[in-house]
């Protein structure tokens, strides 16, 4: 004689069998015992477990479990490399600006031809001096009195310094995180 498997113990015990399959399961149990008391049993189960609340793992156990169960993959040189890649290219972008911001205070009477990093640092410290001369014009306008006129070459390294970490950060956020999830 055939016994019911535990999943159709389940099955019925949720109540979850089609009509056709029911019938032919409620046969079965009208003339075994075994089923019965192992349908009953499971009843009982649920039942009970219904009463009871849920109680909430804490984390440490929950991560012991889980590292026991499916440990953490370790990280493949490559991983970590791209993973920091925004941090070196950020570190380069700063590196960069600094050295230029040092370099082009120097005198040191030899002419160099512009590369296209300076040409564009240049520019922006074009635009960005032409743009505080404005508001200073303006200002003076506005309020009447003559306000301090802006310091060039200082402001200009903070300025290009924020706007590298601008540019690091934006790097860092959005182009290189797509990266990474592309190839991981």
């Amino acid at each position: 004689m055939n016994h019911l498997s535990a999943y159709e113990v389940l099955q019925i015990v949720d109540e979850a069998l089609a009509n056709g399959e029911r019938s032919k399961i409620v046969a079965h149990l009208e003339s075994c015992q075994r089923c019965r008391r192992e349908v009953e049993l499971q009843r009982i189960l649920r039942g009970t477990a219904g009463r009871f609340p849920l109680v909430n793992s804490s984390e440490e156990l929950r991560d012991k479990i889980l590292s026991i169960v499916a440990p953490p993959p370790k990280k493949k040189l490559l991983q970590v490399f791209l993973n920091n890649l925004g941090n070196v290219l950020a570190m380069a972008l700063v590196l960069a600006v600094v050295w230029f911001a040092a370099s082009s205070t120097g005198s040191s009477g030899v002419t160099r031809e512009p590369t296209m990093f300076s040409t564009a640092v240049k520019t922006y410290i074009d635009f960005y001096s032409r743009a505080a001369t404005f508001v200073h014009e303006k200002k003076t306008q506005l309020v009447g009195e003559q306000a301090k006129a802006p310091q060039q070459q200082n402001d200009s390294v903070v300025y290009l310094t924020l706007l590298s970490l601008g540019i690091l950060a934006a790097l860092d956020r959005f182009v290189l995180r797509k990266i990474v999830r592309a190839r991981v």
